[in-house]
């Protein structure tokens, strides 16, 4: 288990290039049971949006809402559902989706491409929280989609 913990940081660190995240980071997204809305802005800022490594959470979220990715009633400490998760990771990862993705540039339709490109299981629920392993699996999917 450690070793896949240890490839997953390692990936993500590779992926994202010149901006190399601080390990506690990491080790803390990994570790949390639910992630937040401020971890998975801080995810998907460092790697598609060139959020320096200074960067905190709340930097990231708040560049995140600027680019109205998230409701403005959205806060930081929110636990991040699968569907925000989806619809941040493709913005990341310049994802294209399909027309109606496209259409609507909404987080149903975000969910609904990672379900039907299968890089998220037929059963899931856009609404459940996302925990740290399954959002680094899927930031990492997305990139790798992207490519």
């Amino acid at each position: 288990m450690k070793k896949i913990i240890l490839a997953a940081a390692i990936a993500l660190a590779a992926i994202c290039g010149a901006n190399a995240q601080s390990s506690e980071k990491i080790s803390e997204i990994l570790d949390s049971k639910m992630v937040t809305l401020g971890q998975v802005s801080y995810l998907a800022g460092a790697c598609g949006y060139n959020l320096p490594e200074s960067s905190n959470y709340t930097t990231a979220f708040e560049e995140m809402k600027r680019r109205k990715f998230l409701s403005a009633s959205s806060r930081e400490s929110d636990a991040a559902t699968l569907e925000q998760a989806s619809y941040l990771f493709m913005k990341a990862a310049k994802l294209n989706g399909g027309l109606m993705y496209r259409i609507t540039d909404s987080k149903r339709y975000a969910f609904k491409e990672l379900k039907a490109r299968g890089l998220i299981p037929q059963t899931a629920s856009a609404s459940l929280p996302i925990n740290g392993h399954e959002a680094l699996d899927l930031l990492n999917s997305c990139i790798e989609e992207a490519k």
